[in-house]
């Protein structure tokens, strides 16, 4: 949902392209707001056509999310997370030497996997805290250390990828599978967190402790689909919540934002292909579930970033210019938006499903693919300095490609 941004705590600031030209943002108007990174501090455009505003003291930010209810935004600056209400007060530091983070789908609480000891050894466990209030926290799986996490699309349901925690030495354990249910905080029936104990989920999967890692559950939560030993090669595949084999579905790097599920669940888009180059030659696959998968590109030339629209429109960046490229849900009807230009990287479809917002030259750029009109409405993005984009977010096996994708953010 669209949410009307009165930042009281920010300062309007005018900005200027790299080429000269100004941004523009009376052209992002009747959008929801979008937070950007640019230089280490923390922006935000209003989605009514006004200048951005910067969020006073969120300063050295990196791999910006809008919580799912568009009422918080996180941003991790350092190794920590701090997390600012939509109309920039309230910023508050949630919580200290995070590896990885993600909003619950309620956007009432954030799960975090902590950064482990630097010899491996010992149990990092995963972590959840309120949204509001990070004093309220619990901790699960503390005997272990979790490798990854993903939330379930509706719910409070979390599965989680953990290895018991022990010496680093000899051959590393086998990565274990556990679902975890986090209902709270609601009210005086559960003022807190409310976890229930983890239940162990049967998933067969090659014995090695780098994995399995998600790549998402399905929106109809019939399906996970992961990442079978990333550090012996990328093999994605799907299985039941319920646990059990992996139905293998294609070859692909380790980049969450290269497998997207269709807004109904019942097929995805996979950007298939080994090569870790920028220019690697990839398919882009469309899978219907379990029952196979098609190219809709041909995997003579480069694709990178697909995204879905709610109506089910298809988006994606091809060829070794990175053309922006739009189809119907299908991939029939294929053609290019040449308004939006070369050097395309994160286009994101907006909710009126009738926009997109992408990124060229470090700007985030809007077009209407109908009228072939863009401007260039945000930016230009930088993480502050002596952070990585890519450090909280992706798996260590990833595209060499820019991370663009973690330095901006729509509210649903």
């Amino acid at each position: 949902m669209g949410v009307a941004l009165m930042l009281v705590l920010a300062v309007p600031v005018t900005s200027q392209a790299a080429t000269g030209s100004p941004i523009q943002p009376e052209a992002y108007r009747e959008q929801p707001p979008l937070a950007y990174v640019s230089k280490g501090q923390l922006f935000v455009l209003d989605g009514q056509g006004g200048s951005p505003l910067q969020v006073r003291g969120a300063t050295g930010a990196c791999c910006v999310a809008f919580s799912p209810d568009g009422y918080y935004i996180a941003f991790q600056r350092g190794d920590d997370l701090w997390v600012v209400e939509h109309d920039g007060t309230e910023l508050h530091r949630a919580a200290r030497s995070v590896q990885r983070w993600a909003w619950a789908p309620d956007g009432q609480a954030v799960a975090v996997i902590p950064k482990p000891a630097p010899d491996g050894s010992g149990g990092t466990g995963i972590q959840f805290y309120g949204a509001d209030d990070s004093s309220v926290r619990e901790t699960l799986l503390p005997d272990h250390r979790v490798l990854d996490l993903s939330w379930s699309g509706f719910g409070r349901r979390i599965a989680v990828s953990a290895v018991p925690a022990g010496s680093s030495t000899g051959a590393p354990p086998s990565a274990e599978v556990f679902m975890l249910e986090v209902p709270g905080p609601y009210g005086e029936d559960c003022p807190e967190l409310c976890p229930e104990a983890p239940l162990r989920v049967p998933v067969e999967h090659a014995d090695n402790g780098s994995g399995p890692l998600f790549a998402g559950w399905s929106p109809n939560v019939d399906a996970i689909a992961v990442w079978t030993a990333p550090d012996n090669g990328a093999t994605l595949g799907l299985v039941s919540p319920r646990g059990g084999g992996i139905t293998p579905i294609a070859s692909t790097l380790v980049r969450r934002s290269w497998v997207q599920w269709s807004g109904s669940g019942d097929r995805l888009l996979v950007v298939e292909g080994g090569a870790r180059e920028p220019g690697a030659a990839r398919a882009l696959l469309l899978c219907a579930g379990t029952a196979g998968c098609r190219s809709l590109t041909g995997g003579e030339q480069p694709v990178a970033d697909p995204a879905w629209s709610r109506g089910g429109a298809i988006a994606y960046v091809w060829t070794e210019r990175r053309e922006l490229w739009v189809a119907n849900r299908d991939g029939a009807e294929a053609r290019r938006v040449t308004a939006a230009g070369d050097g395309v990287h994160s286009p994101r479809w907006l909710p009126d499903g009738r926009h997109l917002v992408f990124v060229r030259d470090g700007l985030v750029w809007l077009v209407d693919p109908s009228s072939g009109d863009a401007a260039p409405v945000a930016g230009p993005l930088r993480a502050g300095q002596g952070t990585s984009a890519a450090a909280a977010q992706e798996p260590p096996d990833h595209s060499r490609d820019s991370r663009w994708e973690l330095l901006y953010s729509v509210a649903p």
